[in-house]
């Protein structure tokens, strides 16, 4: 079995990855995981590797790829599942959380609270998981009557560095945010480290959302107020997908599982200072 995803080092992972194993070892298979840190010509190699191998089944999370280049996989009798993605076929398992919502819900905290200038931290917007989050975060400034200003939405890596580096692009602003809603946890620390070396208070100055709700969330300081989603329950789900896809027990058609996803309220966010 092949488990590939975009980046062994976010903590949202490991838990995903302990899911599937759990699941493998009781059906007696071995899983080897892979890293593509995002990149399609990696996420390509490992669909070549599960050709060349044999492979009895892959779970992947793509951040590159779509259908068409699975095609070779599937048409050779491999089992496919992915895990968080856009891609949606009738000969593919998809596991996931529904993105766009759960940006929406994020977004909609930091409106009730009384934000009215809400900027965002985003992943690359070609990767899927991107994308939905900032079509969420847009559906929620459109429904409270909010525009989005030029420049509040900060594109950069999925990592601690990318948040640290929009949220600087978002505190340069003339007319700065006073919330930021980031697309991942990893970024969500940038975002806090980037605004303590500004001087500036969270809560207090700017409040601060994530997404993944990964085990430090609970430990920054602030907490932080992150979208939860249940990575080892989508990790466990996912290989019995694959399992049941392999002992030929799934329908020919399997429409999307979409993992319940929750707000976590920490103390990371309130209310402006000023409105």
């Amino acid at each position: 079995m092949l488990l590939i995803i975009p980046d062994i080092a976010n903590p949202f992972f490991p838990l995903l990855v302990r899911g599937v194993q759990d699941i493998f070892e009781r059906e007696k298979f071995a899983v080897i995981v892979g890293n593509t840190d995002r990149r399609r010509d990696r996420e390509l190699e490992f669909l070549d590797l599960a050709l060349r191998t044999h492979a009895d089944g892959l779970i992947i999370n793509p951040s590159q790829i779509d259908y068409a280049d699975l095609l070779p996989v599937i048409g050779q009798g491999i089992a496919v599942v992915l895990i968080g993605t856009h891609i949606s076929h009738p000969q593919l398992d998809v596991v996931r959380v529904d993105n766009r919502a759960a940006a929406h819900d994020a977004v909609a905290h930091l409106v009730a609270l009384g934000h009215r200038r809400i900027g965002m931290v985003c992943g690359p917007l070609d990767t899927s998981s991107a994308q939905q989050r900032r079509e969420g975060y847009e559906r929620a400034m459109q429904a409270a009557g909010l525009p989005i200003a030029a420049g509040w939405i900060a594109e950069d890596t999925f990592d601690e560095t990318g948040g640290y580096r929009g949220t600087q692009r978002l505190l340069a602003l003339p007319d700065r945010p006073t919330a930021i809603f980031a697309t991942a946890d990893l970024m969500a620390l940038g975002v806090l480290g980037a605004l303590r070396d500004a001087g500036l208070s969270v809560p207090g100055d700017v409040s601060v959302v994530g997404f993944d709700d990964i085990p430090s969330a609970t430990i920054t300081h602030p907490p932080l107020t992150t979208i939860h989603q249940p990575t080892y329950e989508m990790g466990q789900c996912a290989a019995e997908r694959l399992m049941a896809r392999i002992k030929r027990d799934a329908p020919d058609a399997c429409p999307d599982t979409v993992m319940a996803h929750r707000l976590v309220v920490r103390a990371s966010t309130g209310p402006p200072a000023t409105t």
